[in-house]
């Protein structure tokens, strides 16, 4: 991959290449070479440094492959970047006694991760998916969290969350009484509204409120959460399955919420 003639970042432009972030030399080789032998454009880099460089002076990659073990800036920032400044679709490879990187890593925007040592097929089979979904637009302007006016409250739905009192109440000030796991999880939907989140990304948020909680207990948790927060005086559905990828809280206006608070 060049960069001349290629087209600034600021265009929002995307290339069809794939930029490989690996400092062990041997690997970021043989995995350049392997994508090579399949007919994708590929470049090489050693670093986060290396990464912005190419960014600054050329449209960005289609995909980026992201070690997160890197020296200087790791990868987990630099996924946060690449979301926020481009189209990109990031994969981050990680160690395998990283799991909790894994969780951190798809909470910071990344579409899918490989665990290292990561068998070359599945790596290609995983990069033909990415690229055949349309790329989302970049985070710059993420939606933001809806807040209250009152310190430490935010919404979700027509509901008040209450952080520091670990309580969710209804427009009337009724306490809808969840769970230590149920609130989790609220307060991870209302801090990240409009995005998906993973199995893996809320199983985290559940990590502390039992042992070793999984698919299921993220599935069985949701909907209990949603029968307490979808009630005639909400949207029919506040937080939507992702068919395949998880469950996305859908925020509404400000100017709604005040108009079901009287305000």
């Amino acid at each position: 991959m060049t960069t001349a003639g290629s087209r600034a970042i600021a265009d929002g432009s995307e290339r069809t290449g794939i930029v490989v972030v690996e400092d062990d030399p041997d690997l970021r080789d043989t995995v350049v070479d392997y994508l090579r032998m399949r007919a994708f454009d590929v470049e090489g880099l050693g670093d986060g440094a290396s990464l912005r460089a190419l960014f600054t002076a050329a449209a960005p990659p289609a995909l980026v492959l992201l070690d997160i073990d890197l020296p200087g800036e790791n990868g987990l920032s630099l996924c946060r970047w690449l979301k926020r400044e481009s189209r990109a679709r990031v994969i981050l490879a990680t160690g395998a006694a990283q799991p909790l990187d894994r969780i951190v890593g798809l909470e910071a925007g990344a579409d899918a991760y490989v665990v290292k040592p990561y068998d070359l097929r599945e790596l290609v089979a995983r990069i033909r998916a990415l690229l055949r979904r349309p790329a989302a637009a970049p985070l710059r302007d993420p939606a933001p969290a809806a807040v209250d006016e009152r310190p430490g409250l935010m919404m979700l739905g027509p509901h008040r969350l209450d952080r520091a009192g670990r309580r969710l109440t209804d427009a009337a000030g009724n306490d809808l009484g969840l769970t230590p796991a149920e609130f989790a999880l609220a307060c991870l939907f209302a801090e990240r509204p409009n995005r998906i989140l993973s199995r893996a990304v809320l199983c985290g948020a559940l990590r502390e409120r039992g042992p070793g909680p999984g698919d299921r207990a993220v599935d069985v948790t949701v909907a209990r959460l949603r029968r307490k927060i979808e009630t005639e005086a909400a949207p029919a559905r506040l937080i939507v399955t992702v068919r395949n990828e998880g469950y996305r809280y859908e925020i509404h206006s400000m100017r709604e919420f005040r108009s079901r608070d009287g305000g």
